[in-house]
């Protein structure tokens, strides 16, 4: 392989990143790994977090041998890779490092202090020597856990309505009220609501004159629903809203022709785990998440 050029990606790259992405998945791909060319463009033009001219692709004798999508968090001061590739055949040959090296300049040309890399399966023991050899370290592990074809009753209850039939300035509210750490915009909450094939009637809002006191969002993950961002207002916690606004997603999902589902729960929340484990789910598998702070 010739000389390297890291550059920002183009829109007239998309279709070689396509190609490259379709032809070189990791056996142990991230969570939202793209499946579709659309998915690529939106993860890296036209996501309310991408950054003009911010993502970045690896070229060598007139083609693209890699690339790097990254999102930025402006009020968190953070920067997260949503998406990292490389040829088969340049892999072991630097190129992800000098990708990684360009967007860790990158970042701290933006003012940023924390580098996120993608949430890793544990499995994937390449990328994350990878990533700590660069610096990263585990700051948390992500368990998820799945449910089969059990049937589930659940009444329906006229305060549980989809998300998109709710104020989204109030379910931005309530969300930035529960996850203080991990502020969201509404463009954020919508795209997470439209880009899933089950989150427009699958994520719900729990609402009382008005105002929204819990929330569910329901995305897509290789193709099976996943429940993800459960929230409850401290005004309203203890009156079981999550449990409810749970039973209505699995029963509407079984409606819906989901056969399968999971969550995600951090491992070291003891609370989400036994609600978990309270409907039936079992833990699947887990991910390393992997951070660096810049100084």
């Amino acid at each position: 392989m010739g000389e390297v050029t890291i550059r920002p990606m183009e829109p007239a790259d998309l279709r070689a990143v396509w190609q490259l992405v379709h032809d070189n998945k990791p056996q142990f791909a991230p969570p939202g790994w793209p499946t579709t060319s659309l998915e690529l463009q939106r993860m890296a033009f036209l996501h309310p977090r991408a950054t003009p001219q911010g993502s970045l692709v690896a070229e060598a004798e007139g083609e693209v041998r890699g690339a790097l999508v990254f999102h930025n968090y402006d009020g968190e001061k953070t920067a997260a890779i949503c998406l990292i590739c490389v040829e088969e055949e340049a892999q072991g040959s630097g190129l992800g490092g000098k990708l990684m090296a360009s967007w860790e300049e990158r970042a701290r040309e933006l003012g940023l202090r924390r580098l996120l890399a993608p949430e890793t399966p544990e499995e994937d023991r390449k990328f994350i020597e990878f990533a700590k050899r660069l610096g990263f370290r585990e700051v948390g592990k992500v368990v998820s856990w799945g449910r089969g074809d059990e049937p589930m009753e659940a009444p329906p209850d006229e305060h549980v309505v989809p998300i998109v039939n709710a104020s989204l300035g109030e379910i931005t509210e309530a969300f930035n009220e529960c996850f203080p750490d991990m502020p969201r915009t509404q463009d954020d909450l919508y795209g997470m609501i439209t880009q899933s094939q089950w989150g427009p009637w699958a994520s719900l809002a729990y609402v009382e004159e008005g105002r929204v006191l819990a929330f569910l969002f329901t995305t897509d993950r290789d193709g099976k629903p996943y429940l993800q961002h459960v929230g409850t207002r401290p005004e309203a916690r203890r009156r079981g809203l999550a449990l409810q606004l749970l039973k209505q997603a699995l029963r509407v999902l079984r409606e819906g022709g989901a056969r399968e589902v999971e969550c995600e729960v951090y491992e070291d929340n003891e609370a989400a785990a036994k609600l978990a484990a309270s409907f039936g789910m079992e833990p699947r598998s887990r991910r390393l998440a992997l951070a660096k702070d810049l100084t």
